[in-house]
Protein backbone atom coordinates (compact mmCIF):
# COMPACT_ATOMS: atom_id res chain seq x y z
CA UNK A 1 0.00 0.00 0.00
CA UNK A 2 1.36 3.40 -0.89
CA UNK A 3 -0.53 6.51 0.61
CA UNK A 4 0.07 10.04 -0.84
CA UNK A 5 -0.93 12.96 0.53
CA UNK A 6 -3.12 14.84 -3.13
CA UNK A 7 -4.93 18.39 -3.49
CA UNK A 8 -7.30 17.90 -5.95
CA UNK A 9 -7.23 21.96 -7.15
CA UNK A 10 -9.66 21.73 -10.22
CA UNK A 11 -12.61 20.10 -12.23
CA UNK A 12 -10.20 19.06 -14.80
CA UNK A 13 -8.03 17.42 -11.88
CA UNK A 14 -10.81 15.57 -10.64
CA UNK A 15 -11.99 14.25 -13.93
CA UNK A 16 -8.43 12.94 -14.70
CA UNK A 17 -8.01 11.94 -11.19
CA UNK A 18 -11.27 9.66 -12.22
CA UNK A 19 -9.98 8.59 -15.58
CA UNK A 20 -7.02 7.27 -14.07
CA UNK A 21 -8.08 5.10 -10.75
CA UNK A 22 -10.39 3.67 -13.18
CA UNK A 23 -7.59 1.93 -14.66
CA UNK A 24 -6.68 0.38 -10.80
CA UNK A 25 -6.68 -3.42 -10.68
CA UNK A 26 -6.77 -2.39 -6.62
CA UNK A 27 -8.83 -0.16 -4.68
CA UNK A 28 -8.08 3.33 -4.73
CA UNK A 29 -9.24 5.25 -1.57
CA UNK A 30 -9.37 8.95 -0.71
CA UNK A 31 -9.47 10.30 3.02
CA UNK A 32 -10.50 13.41 4.43
CA UNK A 33 -10.77 13.42 8.36
CA UNK A 34 -13.41 11.09 9.10
CA UNK A 35 -14.61 10.52 5.26
CA UNK A 36 -13.48 7.50 3.22
CA UNK A 37 -14.40 7.90 -0.61
CA UNK A 38 -13.62 5.53 -3.14
CA UNK A 39 -11.67 7.05 -6.00
CA UNK A 40 -13.00 5.21 -8.68
CA UNK A 41 -16.46 7.12 -7.80
CA UNK A 42 -16.51 10.54 -9.90
CA UNK A 43 -19.79 12.17 -7.37
CA UNK A 44 -17.51 11.06 -4.75
CA UNK A 45 -14.12 12.70 -5.14
CA UNK A 46 -16.03 16.25 -6.08
CA UNK A 47 -17.94 15.32 -2.93
CA UNK A 48 -14.98 16.36 -1.24
CA UNK A 49 -14.40 19.51 -2.30
CA UNK A 50 -11.44 21.27 -3.77
CA UNK A 51 -10.25 23.21 -0.07
CA UNK A 52 -9.67 19.28 1.08
CA UNK A 53 -6.70 18.23 1.13
CA UNK A 54 -6.58 14.45 1.25
CA UNK A 55 -4.92 11.54 1.47
CA UNK A 56 -4.73 8.66 -1.30
CA UNK A 57 -4.19 4.99 -0.59
CA UNK A 58 -3.29 2.59 -3.48
CA UNK A 59 -1.47 -0.73 -4.11
CA UNK A 60 1.87 -0.97 -5.17
CA UNK A 61 1.16 -2.01 -8.62
CA UNK A 62 -1.22 0.24 -9.80
CA UNK A 63 1.12 3.81 -7.92
CA UNK A 64 2.47 4.44 -11.96
CA UNK A 65 -0.73 5.24 -12.66
CA UNK A 66 -0.91 8.68 -10.82
CA UNK A 67 2.54 9.83 -12.35
CA UNK A 68 1.26 12.07 -15.06
CA UNK A 69 -1.96 13.68 -13.29
CA UNK A 70 -1.85 17.40 -13.77
CA UNK A 71 -3.72 19.63 -11.34
CA UNK A 72 -3.00 17.51 -8.75
CA UNK A 73 -0.55 18.35 -5.73
CA UNK A 74 1.09 14.86 -4.57
CA UNK A 75 3.77 14.41 -1.69
CA UNK A 76 4.34 10.77 -0.85
CA UNK A 77 3.98 9.97 2.40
Amino acid sequence: MKKFDVKLESIKGVQNFVKQSAKAKGDVTLKSGRYVIDGKSIMGVFSLGFEDDVTLEIEEEDAHLFDDIKGMVITEL
